[in-house]
């Protein structure tokens, strides 16, 4: 997907794969939006150009930190965080929130360290997550 090509200020994508669990279960799906920059310890829907990993262009992750020329990103399974060049990635969307296979939403409050489920639901409150960093240049 080019993210040039998204007219929706809003939009949303099928969640794939575990590397983000318990915040994005396989099946479920991100909402994200344009309106609004990411700040360090959002999830956010990354962008890459072409070649830059070999298991797709798109990313759902953890925005860790942020330099003039590099961004880290964070994934939770397994925990690993990478350092790219801002110059190959080519758009990062705030994800503000997720829907699970079972149906419910979860909000992803600023630093989204937490969610709230929607409706509420005493037992599902929040959940934390702790993020074990391993950097390497892309």
């Amino acid at each position: 997907m080019d993210p040039s090509t998204i007219q929706d200020r809003q939009y949303q994508l099928p969640v794939t794969g575990n590397c983000m669990e318990p915040f994005f279960p396989e099946g479920g799906t991100a909402y994200m939006t344009q309106d609004v920059p990411p700040s360090i310890g959002d999830h956010v829907c990354a962008y890459f150009r072409e070649g830059i990993f070999r298991d797709g262009r798109i990313k759902h992750c953890i925005l860790s930190e942020m330099s003039d020329d590099t961004v880290c990103l964070s994934q939770l399974n397994p925990p690993t965080t990478v350092t790219v060049r801002r110059s190959n990635i080519l758009a990062m969307h705030k994800i503000y929130a997720i829907k699970v296979p079972d149906g419910c939403f979860f909000g992803l409050p600023e630093g989204s360290t937490k969610t709230s489920r929607w409706p509420e639901d005493e037992r599902v409150a929040s959940v934390t997550t702790t993020i074990t960093p391993m950097s390497f240049d892309r």
